[in-house]
């Protein structure tokens, strides 16, 4: 009798792990993991490549900045908001499944176009 209730028991231990196991694997599935976002970050009068943009998401401290070619890549979720700043344009906030080409507008269109003439001169 003492056998089987102790067989009894054991198996009780054993499905009632299954099922928690099994709800805690729905929860994670749940879960949306991190991908790699990428794209590039031009300027909206002239699609300039933008170097040097630093790029976060939402709430946190900037984790990419973008190359000389304007390229970026950043570890986020696709549900999660991407913030791209730059000294000399707009901050803009995307979300990270539209980020692909951002387009960024100069904080002051008298200085894009002295910017854009001295960079002209220099070639």
């Amino acid at each position: 009798m003492k056998s089987k209730l102790g067989i009894v028991l054991v198996l009780l231990c054993v499905v009632s792990f299954y099922i928690y196991d099994q709800k805690d694997i729905k929860k994670t599935k749940n879960l949306e993991k991190e991908t790699l976002i990428s794209g590039k970050i031009v300027d909206a009068a002239n699609d300039q490549p933008i170097q040097g943009a630093s790029i976060a998401i939402q709430g946190t401290n900037p984790q990419s900045l973008s190359n000389v070619n304007g390229e970026y890549a950043i570890m986020a979720r696709k549900d999660q908001e991407l913030v791209f700043r730059h000294a000399q344009y707009k901050s803009i906030t995307i979300d990270a499944k539209d980020a692909k080409t951002i387009k960024m507008e100069a904080t002051n269109p008298e200085d894009a176009k002295r910017i854009q003439d001295n960079f002209e001169k220099a070639e």
